[in-house]
């Protein structure tokens, strides 16, 4: 199962498993140099 989302050229889709969550992007031109970040998820279990 996934969900699709798209605007002004950037396109993101997750898709949803049982123990995991994989999430996409598109750029639909490349940016600029050094105008760019990835990001990185990390999940803390309190308790």
């Amino acid at each position: 199962m996934f969900q699709k989302s798209s605007k002004d050229g950037f396109s993101f889709k997750v898709y949803r498993g049982a123990q995991m969550t994989l999430l996409t992007m598109d750029l639909a031109q490349q940016p600029a140099t050094g105008t760019f970040a990835g990001f990185t998820l990390e999940r803390y279990v309190v308790g």
